[in-house]
């Protein structure tokens, strides 16, 4: 799993988002997860 530059990061949240880094199974899940209760989520699936 790797994770975005620390720049990325910063800009992230100075704004008040979460950012997770995991793998795509684990992202998945926990895009269901938050969906399923309503949250607003996104998804960004990388190779």
């Amino acid at each position: 799993t790797r994770t975005a530059p620390s720049a990325v990061r910063r800009l992230f949240e100075a704004r008040g988002i979460a950012l997770e880094a995991m793998d795509l199974g684990a992202a998945c899940r926990t895009y269901n997860v938050l969906a399923q209760e309503d949250r607003q989520v996104v998804g960004l699936f990388l190779p």
